[in-house]
C-alpha cells in the first residue's frame, strides 16, 4: 500500500500502536517520524517491519537544523 490511509488510532501513544501492530503480523515496512516512542512501538509491535523515516520529517528535520545553523 502507498499514499493512503491504512488505519486511524484513537490516540498518538506509543503502546496504542505497538498493540495495533502486532495485530497486523503482515507489516513488513513502518514509515514514521523520528521520535523515540514510535521507534520503540514499532520494534516490539512489528519486530519484522524494516523502520524508515518519512519524508515529511526528514525535511522538516533538515529544515529546522539549517535555520538553526
Amino acid at each position: 500500500m502507498r499514499h493512503r490511509v491504512i488505519d486511524l488510532l484513537p490516540d498518538r501513544k506509543a503502546e496504542t500502536a505497538k498493540v495495533w501492530m502486532q495485530a497486523h503480523p503482515e507489516i513488513d515496512l513502518v514509515s514514521r517520524d523520528r521520535g523515540g516512542d514510535y521507534a520503540s512501538a514499532a520494534s516490539l509491535g512489528a519486530p519484522q517491519a524494516a523502520q524508515s523515516a518519512d519524508r515529511f520529517h526528514l525535511v522538516k528535520n533538515l529544515t529546522e537544523a539549517v535555520q538553526k545553523a
